[in-house]
Parts: C-alpha cells; sequence; structure tokens
C-alpha cells in the first residue's frame, strides 16, 4: 500500500479521490485530489491529500462532505 504520512495510522487510494476538489487553506486555488486518504484513529477521520498546484505543496485535509466517499474507499479497498 505505500508509505503513510507520518502521524496517520493507514492509507487508502482510489481513483475516484482524484476526482475531488477543495480550496487551498493557504492561497485559496482549487487544489486537486491526489487519488490518497489517510486515516487518523485520534479523530476517527479520513483526510483526503490534495496537491496545490500554487503553492507546491501536499495538503491532507478533512472534510465533511468527502468523509462519506473516504470510508466508501477505504472499506473497498
Amino acid at each position: 500500500m505505500g508509505k503513510t504520512l507520518d502521524g496517520f495510522d493507514r492509507h487508502a487510494s482510489s481513483p475516484r479521490a482524484k476526482t475531488l476538489r477543495h480550496r487551498c487553506p493557504e492561497c485559496g486555488q482549487t487544489m486537486r485530489g491526489t487519488g490518497k486518504l489517510y486515516y487518523l484513529a485520534q479523530k476517527d477521520a479520513w483526510f483526503v491529500e490534495y496537491f496545490c498546484e500554487r503553492e507546491q505543496e501536499i495538503i491532507p485535509l478533512w472534510s465533511p462532505d468527502t468523509q462519506k466517499l473516504a470510508e466508501e474507499i477505504a472499506a473497498d479497498g
């Protein structure tokens, strides 16, 4: 499954997660999902990994709008 980002307990990936979009908290530009998701047991939540082209950063974010999809992807994988 590959390496998990520091601090996260497990991860999943899916082409469906690449369709997700979110506004960058740093610059406001629309970011694209990378296809990766990370689970944080402490919060019982899945974070979607996004890439901001302007900031050139990978940013994992939690959103109530993407939680259901993230749980579906994790269950499938």
